[in-house]
Parts: structure tokens; sequence; C-alpha cells
């Protein structure tokens, strides 16, 4: 069965790619019509499902035209911060050609519904960084510039040079700082979440009325997401998901899943999946009493983020570490890893500052920083401020703050809280990439310990500081790990060095990708990830063996077709 359906999708696909090859421009030689319709930037873990969707002239080709997205850059050793019109992709669409239906879709080779594409782009063709800045995304005509170059040297909203004969069509996603550019007349509005206001990772024009409108974080198909098909319509509304003002209060119960507050809401169905996948009932209302308190982490993810943290454990603490995020291969050279704690003048000394110059993100997408015990990526000895290299580097029983931060020109033991007020009076820093504050007193001011900072924090563990902290692998929450680190091993929890676990529930087995329907993008995840553990983006180990093998594909195949209503 599994050769039959393989064969079926190859055919499907030669197909496709047959009737796009015979297709012609209908007007050659004149104006093509081509919108952006929809727009995926971000999702979850693993940006796998990125996509982008237009309303063309049927038949026409793009041949000559670029997709190009301008955005920031990074600080570097030789480069300061350019925070917007820099080139940050420039993708030919020769061979793109939009279908009879009108609508043109695009994607990368990894999305889970490649039977639905009508171009699939190169690997890593579409650049869509997903830091919480504003992106411009355009298609040119006539493109004669270059990746990486600046288009908006003073950064005024103007662009200074135009290496293109037209603009076809643009879009902006605005993030959340004003001082960000944007270069287009449509825009995407910044998503606004009860845990601070960021960047959208989806949206579309909603329909009839061609609205743009922020989508769910979550990719949602057939939900907020409808790449290749009629986008949502405007009376729908909003997609609920975690954090979403009309979802409901976290304390009161209502017949739809997911509620307002999101760190409470994801906090809750770690523990209960069912208030995010039925309706808000009273046992989660009951578990929000007890899980939300200390639930105040974004499950936003960023390009580097940080991803688990070991401070503490039974006895001398052999075992302390923290885990970085991110995509193989990036260059960390303008990133450091800071610490602030407490010194003899009180709150927001800077107890560690580890900087990563030289640094590139391991092929595995983890940085491990720890003790030598655990074959860390960069130990934690010169350069943390430690005088032990082997235990103890981090503090214990206190409120401590973790920081990425990019462009660090600080120094250890400053005090960036003079006055010792909550309130940090220097930030020697260009921004703060990620952060997470593990708490052990959430009052102001804090009992017994010093403040925290930032917005995003997690503890107190009943009256502990957390001893160790790890985000889902697939949505980005935060959750507090075991004391002890042997049961934290065996419960998944603690994976220093490797992919953490995931947190989202698949309610029909087989359904691997959660857009209920049993198809060829859930057996292209199970033949991707044969013979390894199943521990991705998507946990492809559906029968639990630690394993996917013939007993996963059996479930694949065995549940083939839509999930049961």
């Amino acid at each position: 069965m599994k050769n039959l359906i393989l064969s079926s999708v190859l055919v499907l696909i030669a197909s496709s790619a047959s009737q796009a090859q015979e297709a012609v421009h209908p007007s050659a030689g004149l104006p093509i019509e081509l919108t952006f319709n929809e727009l995926r930037v971000k999702q979850p873990g693993n940006d796998v499902d990125e996509y982008v969707e237009f309303i063309g002239t049927p038949g026409a080709s793009l041949r000559g035209l670029t997709y190009i997205v301008l955005g920031d850059r990074a600080a570097t050793r030789t480069n300061p911060y350019d925070s917007s019109g820099y080139v940050e992709m420039a993708l030919p669409l020769d061979g793109a050609i939009v279908p009879a239906d009108g609508i043109l879709l695009i994607a990368e080779p990894t999305a889970s519904f490649p039977l639905e594409l009508d171009w699939v782009a190169p690997a890593d063709g579409l650049r869509f960084e997903d830091n919480s800045t504003s992106r411009t995304h355009l298609i040119v005509a006539g493109w004669s510039g270059a990746i990486n170059t600046d288009l908006d040297t003073n950064n005024d909203g103007t662009l200074d040079s135009t290496p293109w004969l037209s603009v076809v069509t643009s879009v902006a996603v605005l993030g959340p700082f004003t001082t960000d550019q944007v270069y287009s007349p449509n825009t995407i509005p910044a998503d606004v979440t009860s845990t601070g206001t960021f960047t959208a990772a989806h949206g579309y024009r909603c329909s009839p009325d061609n609205q743009w409108t922020v989508g769910a974080v979550t990719f949602y198909p057939g939900g907020g997401d409808t790449p290749g098909a009629v986008n949502r319509a405007c009376s729908a509304g909003p997609v609920l998901e975690c954090g979403e003002v009309t979802a409901g209060a976290c304390n009161v119960e209502h017949a739809t899943p997911f509620c307002s507050d999101t760190n409470c809401c994801n906090a809750v169905c770690v523990v209960d999946p069912d208030c995010c996948v039925t309706a808000w009932d009273a046992a989660c209302v009951t578990q929000a009493a007890t899980s939300c308190a200390a639930a105040t982490a974004s499950c936003e993810f960023v390009d580097v983020r940080l991803n688990e943290i070991r401070s503490d454990m039974a006895g001398p603490d052999t075992i302390e570490f923290v885990e970085i995020a991110g995509a193989p291969g990036t260059a960390l050279d303008d990133l450091t890893l800071i610490v602030i704690g407490d010194g003899t003048v009180g709150s927001g000394v800077v107890e560690r500052a580890r900087s990563l110059a030289g640094v590139v993100m391991p092929a595995d997408g983890t940085l491990l920083i720890g003790n030598p015990a655990l074959t860390p990526d960069v130990g934690n000895g010169a350069g943390t401020g430690g005088s032990n290299v082997n235990q103890d580097w981090l503090e214990n029983s206190d409120n401590l703050t973790f920081f990425v931060v990019r462009g660090w020109t600080g120094a250890l033991a400053a005090d960036l809280d003079t006055n010792d007020d909550g309130t940090l009076d220097s930030t020697p820093w260009v921004e703060v990439v990620d952060g997470i504050a593990l708490v052990e007193s959430a009052t102001t001011p804090p009992v017994g310990t010093e403040y925290a900072y930032g917005a995003n924090r997690i503890g107190p563990d009943g009256v502990n500081v957390p001893a160790h902290v790890w985000r889902c692998q697939d949505t980005g929450c935060w959750n507090i790990g075991l004391f002890d680190v042997s049961a934290n091993l065996s419960a998944g929890n603690e994976t220093p060095g490797a992919d953490n676990l995931g947190c989202v529930v698949v309610t029909c087995p087989g359904d691997i990708s959660g857009d209920n329907l049993i198809d060829a993008g859930d057996l292209k995840l199970i033949l991707a990830a044969w013979g390894s553990n199943g521990q991705g983006q998507f946990n492809t180990d559906i029968d639990g063996s630690g394993l996917v093998d013939g007993g996963d594909l059996a479930l694949v195949l065995g549940g083939w077709g839509p999930c049961p209503q």
C-alpha cells in the first residue's frame, strides 16, 4: 500500500508540473495583475510551513519578476545595526505561473501541504526572518540589485535606490517598533496579545472586503490558514488561539477553546490539551487557578532564542547549563549571553557575561553552554565571571534574569539598576534578542531576593525558584521541569544539547501535521523522520515506541483520509 500511495503522489506531482509547463501568458507583453493575498512568515517551532499566496491573472507567467524582502541587518564587528531598508531576500520567480483559479501558492519543499503548491521555492528560498521587526515584501520587475545591500541608508522611510523597473505588488508586515520603516501602503497590523505586541506570524485579506487581518501564530489549515483557497470570511471574526482577546476569560467557562491570557492559556493546555481543542470548560477554569500564577513567559519564537536552563540540583551543582536554539549555521558574533542577579549593591548586577563572538549555531540547532561534564558546545569558564568552571556558575535561590543581547558594551559586576526599583537604568546593548527570568518571589518589591527584569518570567516553583525550565519544541511555551535531574531525564523533559519535547497533542493518530486529514503530507513527514526518535517539529513517533518505524507508518496508512469528527 505504501508503494501504491507513493506512486500516486509522484504521478500527481508530475501531472501538476506538466500542466504548469504548458501554461502560457494570455496577454504576452502586457502588465499582469498580481496581488499579495495571504502570507505566513513564522509558526511555533521550525518554520516548515512558511508560504505566500497571490491573486493574479490566470495563466500569467511570473518570468522576469523577483520577490524582494526589505528588513533589518544585525550588528557585527564591522557593521552597525541597520533597522530598515536592508535587502534580506531576492528570489527570482521564473517558472511560477498563476493557475486557472487565479490563486498562486508558493512555499518551500518542507511544506506540509505539498500537493496544493503551485510553485515550489528552493530550499530556504523564502527567507522570512521572524524576529519582531517590520518587513516589506515586494514583487518587482527588472531587478538589478543584490542581496545584503542597504536601500535606505539613513533609515528615513524613503528608499535612496530602487534597483528595479517597477513594483508589481507589495505589502508590509508591521512590527511593534514605531522606529521601523516600511515601504508599502498595504500593511498587515502588528499582533497585539496579552503578553505584548509582536510581528504577525500570519496575515490574510479577509473575504470579501480584502481587509488585511492578523491570523494565528499556529498554522491552522482550514481555519485561519487557507493556502491555495478562498480566504477566511471577514464576518467569521478573528482566529481563536491562546491570547486572542475575544477568546474569553481564563477564569470563566465558555463553549469555545482557548482563553484570552496567552501565558495562562498555554500553561493550562500543557496539562489539559482539551482546553485548546474542544472547549474551555469547568476543568479548564479549575486548572487555571493552579497553573496560571507561574505563567508569565511568552510563547513567542525568535530567530535565536533561549531554550532550556538548569541552574540548581540536589547536592553540588555539577550539572548547570544554558541552551540557546536557532537555525543551524547562524553566526552569533554580535550576541552575548548575560545573567542579571544581585551583588553587594543590590538588584540589577551583571553576574555572568558570555560573548558568542566567533560562535556558529551547531548543525543540530542547539548551542549548549554549560559544565564540561555535559560536553557543551561552549564551556562556562573564562568570560562568565565564575571562578569554578565545574559547578555553581549560576546562582541559586534568587530571582535570576537571562538575556541574549545584541551589541553588548557592558561589563561584569556592573550595576544596571542603581536605585534598585526594578527598572534598568542602563542597557548597554543594542537590543534584547530573547530573555527569561527565573522567579522565586513575584511580588513587588520581591521578598528576600532581587528584582527580575524583562516581560518573560516563569516561577515560582512552589516557594522556590525553578531549578530547571524548558521550552516546548512546537509551541515555544516555557515549562518548569523537575528539581531532580534523574527524574527529569526519565520524564524526557531535560534534553541538554538536543531538541526539547513537543507539547501539542495530536487528537487523530496519524494526523501528524494537525490538519484533520491523514494524507501525503503526513506520509512525507514519517518517511523524512524514518529511523529517528521522532521528537522534532512534528511528533512522528506516533505509537511512542521511541523510534519512527513500521508501527508509525501503519497508523498513517491505516487511518488514511479525513479524521473522525
